[in-house]
């Protein structure tokens, strides 16, 4: 919460400002964001990353957590798969789309795409 409000009183006008800190500032934010449900903040602060890094594997990855947290799973399953799609060997996309299967009380495909997941 304190993240959200730090942006919204403060830094929202000025992180352009910030220099060198930008980026790491803007993803707190989205992380912050998204834990609050400030979806509109979290959605600006991704926006302005993409401006910057079109293609972004990190990028995707905002953009499959917002989906995730706004339980868009169909859309947060693509962006991870893109993701995978473009590097194999990235773990983390992997892990949410069992999370994601969980979420939606799929467990038994969870355990599947676990075991699968362990396999490699």
């Amino acid at each position: 919460v304190e993240v959200v409000q730090l942006w919204v009183a403060v830094l929202e006008d000025k992180v352009h400002k910030t220099g060198n800190e930008r980026h790491l500032i803007l993803e707190q934010v989205i992380i912050a964001a998204l834990d609050t449900a400030r979806f509109d903040i979290a959605t600006e602060c991704t926006k302005q990353l993409a401006l910057e890094f079109p293609g972004s594997l990190r990028v995707m990855k905002f953009k499959a957590m917002r989906y995730e947290a706004l339980e868009q799973y169909d859309e947060a399953d693509e962006v991870l798969d893109a993701i995978i799609a473009k590097d194999e060997t990235n773990a983390a996309p992997r892990k949410r789309k069992i999370a994601i299967l969980k979420a939606r009380g799929r467990r038994l495909e969870a355990i599947k795409e676990l075991n699968e997941y362990l396999k490699k």
